[in-house]
């Protein structure tokens, strides 16, 4: 049993002066009729003159018509509520009103908040029923260093089922979802990278996909490598691709705004992993901006996962979704557009 690195859910917001920083802390979930998907996430952000900001985020994607519905409240965050914020300790357990009466609680058990736009309000209620499985790459050095590496990752809760409802001007969703929290920490956002993770597979045995790869940069001459990580499960076994000797060894194939193809090895199994998210005007997609990063992201790309024996090659596993959350940034998309929501 894989004995946690750190709590998943503490918050690990970096208050050192002078040092731009990003955490985020959010949920996502697919509704059982697998049309409608929805992320919500809780952002605090720092930049190099120490101000602080937060900001909720609020998308649901209607599959369907390929239409998303955004939302978001931002505000400063004064010294005095950024400690009383971070005296909650835990993103488990948390609470803030906004200025504008909008407000976000976090509990064990309940997700609730309400955001006001100039188009409406849009309201969440959801009960949670946690499993508790907790996604954390397997290496304790990841989470203890503080400074290497600059961007940590984990899942909270690799399975969660939501029940409730979700309220915009344009959708009265009451159904359940099934999905994931996730967190993520570090002194901005990589250069570079690609997140994907998958719940639903063609198959009756439930699996699990989780991965990542991720390029720093050292200006237009220098090019580094991918450095890239992933665990797959499927029944009963679980295999991880995490050996930080071969980290930089996994092959990345594609990696653009809306697909990423990658072929993880570990001693014994080669995993090639095709994701594919068309485009936006076939997908809901959407994107916006954090610390003038351009983040896109859409929880219905398309993922075919074939494992192979390496001694061999013979196939181990073949299994395809139609329900992949595919998050992307690439250098070329940063930004310093005034508006927060960017065409996708």
């Amino acid at each position: 049993r894989q004995i946690l690195a750190i709590n998943p859910s503490r918050m690990q917001f970096d208050t050192q002066p002078k040092a731009a920083f990003v955490e985020r802390f959010g949920f996502r979930g697919v509704s059982a009729d697998g049309r409608y998907a929805f992320l919500l996430e809780h952002s605090l952000q720092k930049n190099a003159q120490n101000e602080v900001t937060l900001t909720v985020l609020l998308v649901c994607f209607d599959k369907k018509t390929t239409k998303t519905h955004t939302i978001y409240e931002q505000e400063p965050v004064s010294l005095a509520q950024q400690k009383q914020f971070l005296a909650q300790k835990t993103w488990q357990n948390c609470v803030f009103s906004f200025a504008s009466g909008a407000f976000f609680e976090i509990n064990h058990d309940n997700l609730r908040g309400k955001l006001h736009s100039h188009l409406g309000s849009v309201s969440w209620h959801l009960r949670l029923h946690r499993q508790h499985q907790v996604w954390q790459l397997k290496n304790p050095l990841w989470y203890w260093l503080k400074k290497w590496p600059a961007y940590k990752v984990q899942l909270a809760d690799s399975k969660i089922k939501y029940l409730g409802k979700i309220q915009t001007p344009d959708l009265d969703l009451a159904t359940d979802f099934l999905g994931s929290s996730f967190h993520y920490w570090g002194a901005g956002h990589p250069a570079e990278y690609a997140f994907a993770e998958c719940h639903h597979f063609n198959s009756s045995r439930e699996g699990f996909f989780c991965g990542f790869s991720r390029r720093a940069s050292l200006g237009p001459r220098f090019t580094l490598p991918y450095f890239s990580m992933a665990s797959f499960k499927i029944g009963q076994k679980t295999y991880h691709f995490q050996e930080l000797k071969h980290c930089v060894r996994h092959k990345v194939t594609a990696l653009d705004d809306y697909r990423w193809h990658i072929s993880y090895q570990n001693a014994h199994y080669i995993l090639d992993v095709e994701i594919e998210g068309a485009n936006p005007r076939l997908m809901p997609w959407v994107s916006w901006q954090s610390a003038s990063v351009a983040i896109k992201t859409t929880d219905f790309a398309q993922g075919k996962f074939t494992l192979y024996r390496r001694d061999t090659l013979e196939v181990e596993e073949s299994l395809l979704s139609e329900v992949v959350t595919l998050q992307t940034h690439l250098p070329e998309n940063m930004t310093h557009e005034p508006s927060y929501w960017l065409i996708p």
